[in-house]
C-alpha cells in the first residue's frame, strides 16, 4: 500500500489538450460544426444538442447550467430515468446518456493528441511524461505511489505506457504482486467496457500493450482507442463485443454513482484504502466543486486510520480563493496544519512535488 496518494482532476488533463468542463460542449460543438467529429458520431453530436436545446425551458422554473458538461450529463441520466425531456420522442430520451459518452469519448480522443514520434513510439503530452518520470523516480523508495484520477482520458494510462511502468486499474484481474502504479480512474475510463453477455458483465480495461498487438495510433498520433471500432472479446468468458457495439465504462460525475458500484467496487475501495494509508496527498487541477459529494466521504472515510498525514497540497490556478476555501471546508484539523495551497499549473507542480519527496526525512 501507498503513502503517497496523487489525485488528478480535469485541470490536469486540460494541459495535454483537453477541454475543461465549462467550455467542453462548446469545443464539442465546434467538432460537430466542423465535421471533424466523424459520420460516425455525428448523430450522436446532434442529438446531445437536441437534448441541450430541450433543457432550456428549465430556466422558466428552475435554475440549471446547460453550459457545463457534468449537470448536462447528469440531467440526461435523469432524463432517461423518467422517460420524458421536453418535446423530444421518447426513443430520443432514452439514447441521450449513450450519445454524451459517444460526445466525450470522440471530444476527448480528438484533443488530446501525442507528441513526436520516436524509436518507443509516439510520446505523451509533455506534463503526463514529466508526471510519469517522477512516478517512476518514486517507485519502489518506500512505496510505488498511488494515483486517483477523475479524469476519463488515458494521458496517463499511455504515459504510464511509454514509460515502462504498468497501470493496475484494479477491476478485478490485476494481480496484487504484480508490478505497476495502482491507477483509480474512479469516473470510469475511454478504454473500460464491460461484457455483454448476461451472465458475465464483467468490466475490464483494453490496456495499450493489449491493444498494440492489434492496432497501432493515427497520424498524427492521438491517444484514440475507439471501443466502438474494435472486437474486444472479453478476458473471462470469451464473449465479444462486435464493432460498432461497447460503449466505454464512464460514470455519471454528480448523482446515482451507486448504481453503478458492483462492476467498479474494487476501485473506489482500494482508493479508500489507499487513503487511509496516506501520508502525503498531493492534488493537481482538481477543484472540488461544492456538487461533488463523492470525493468528500471518499475522503472523509477513507482517511479514518491510525496513520498521520504530513502534507496535503493543492495545486490549482484559481486565484479566487474559492478552491482554497472549498478545501479547508474540507479538512479536519490536523490535515489542516498539514494543508497548502499552491496557484499552480499540473506541470509545473511536478518538480515541487519531485523535491518534497526527496525531503531528508523520507
Amino acid at each position: 500500500m501507498s503513502d503517497v496518494v496523487f489525485v488528478l482532476g480535469a485541470g490536469a488533463s486540460n494541459e495535454a489538450g483537453a477541454p475543461l468542463m465549462h467550455n467542453f460542449l462548446d469545443v464539442a460543438e465546434s467538432l460537430l460544426r466542423s465535421d471533424e467529429c466523424g459520420p460516425y458520431d455525428k448523430p450522436s453530436f446532434e442529438l446531445v444538442f437536441k437534448g441541450i436545446a430541450a433543457l432550456q425551458p428549465l430556466f422558466a422554473k428552475a435554475v440549471a447550467d446547460t453550459d457545463n458538461l457534468e449537470s448536462v450529463f447528469a440531467a440526461f441520466e435523469m432524463a432517461a430515468l423518467f422517460g420524458q425531456l421536453g418535446s423530444l420522442e421518447p426513443k430520443d430520451v432514452r439514447a441521450l446518456p449513450a450519445a454524451i459518452k459517444r460526445v466525450i469519448v470522440n471530444t476527448l480522443e480528438t484533443t488530446i493528441t501525442l507528441q513526436a514520434v520516436t524509436p518507443k513510439g509516439p510520446m505523451p503530452p509533455a506534463p503526463y511524461q514529466r508526471f510519469a518520470g517522477l512516478l517512476e523516480a518514486w517507485k519502489g523508495r518506500r512505496s510505488d505511489g498511488c494515483v486517483l484520477t477523475f479524469n476519463y482520458d488515458l494521458a496517463l494510462d499511455y504515459a504510464l505506457h511509454f514509460q515502462g511502468i504498468g497501470a493496475k486499474y484494479c477491476l478485478g484481474d490485476d494481480d496484487p504482486a504484480s508490478p505497476g502504479i495502482d491507477l483509480l480512474k474512479l469516473h470510469g475510463s475511454l478504454n473500460w467496457t464491460a461484457c455483454p453477455e448476461p451472465k458475465c458483465g464483467r468490466v475490464f480495461p483494453v490496456t495499450f500493450e493489449r491493444f498494440f498487438k492489434l492496432h497501432s495510433l493515427e497520424t498524427p498520433p492521438r491517444l484514440r482507442i475507439d471501443l466502438s471500432q474494435r472486437y474486444i472479446p472479453c478476458p473471462s468468458c470469451g464473449g465479444g463485443m462486435q464493432p460498432l457495439n461497447p460503449e466505454p465504462v464512464i460514470i455519471p460525475p454528480t448523482w446515482s454513482k451507486m448504481e453503478h458500484y458492483p462492476s467498479i467496487a474494487g476501485v473506489w475501495k482500494r482508493a479508500a484504502e489507499h487513503l487511509a494509508q496516506a501520508r502525503d496527498i498531493f492534488v493537481f487541477g482538481y477543484s472540488l466543486r461544492e456538487t461533488d459529494q463523492f470525493f468528500r466521504y471518499l475522503y472523509a472515510l477513507g482517511t479514518i486510520s491510525p496513520t498521520r498525514l504530513r502534507r496535503f497540497w493543492v495545486f490549482d490556478v484559481d486565484a479566487t480563493g474559492e478552491v482554497e476555501a472549498r478545501f479547508r471546508k474540507l479538512l479536519g484539523p490536523l490535515a489542516a496544519r498539514r494543508f497548502r495551497y499552491i496557484r499552480n499549473r499540473f506541470g509545473d507542480a511536478i518538480n515541487q512535488v519531485s523535491a518534497a519527496l526527496s525531503h531528508p526525512d523520507r
